[in-house]
């Protein structure tokens, strides 16, 4: 996990607010974690705060909130860095703070395809591994079968 005060590079898997219709997790800690933050109504509505993501490992990720500054938009699967202020737990999403919008990457994709006719292939299985261009191979890790941003990115 990305420790508290380290920047990671993350990207962005839900846009919040009521102008995206996406409703903000309603689990009290993350909520306040929102309004110490100094987010307002106006401001969530606006789409100031998005749920991101990296891969930590083959089986895991770490999510966070970020609050984006006034000015700066991001889409489903922008890439980002943080600092993070609060790693979190698994019962709630700490919020971190945007540093920069970096060069952006592709959004990772399923790392693997069906194969339907493996067997006359003379393969051992229906699935092969979709291959990532070469300069992008150090940037991602499969998680369950889908490529995903490494936080240190």
């Amino acid at each position: 996990m990305p420790r508290q005060d380290s920047v990671a590079t993350v990207q962005v898997w839900k846009v919040f607010g009521q102008e995206s219709g996406n409703a903000l997790p309603a689990k009290p800690p993350e909520l306040a974690a929102i309004r110490s933050a100094g987010v307002s109504d106006a401001q969530l509505a606006a789409g100031r705060v998005v749920g991101v993501h990296c891969a930590v490992m083959s089986d895991g990720w770490w999510e966070s909130l970020a609050v984006l500054p006034a000015g700066v938009q991001a889409g489903e699967g922008t890439t980002l860095r943080v600092r993070v202020l609060d790693p979190g737990d698994n019962d709630r999403l700490a919020v971190s703070a945007f540093v920069e919008l970096p060069e952006q990457l592709p959004r990772g994709g399923q790392a693997y395809r069906f194969v339907p006719n493996w067997r006359e292939l003379g393969r051992r299985n229906n699935f092969e591994r979709v291959e990532l261009p070469s300069q992008l191979k150090d940037k991602y890790l499969i998680v369950q079968g889908w490529y995903l941003l490494k936080c240190g990115s």
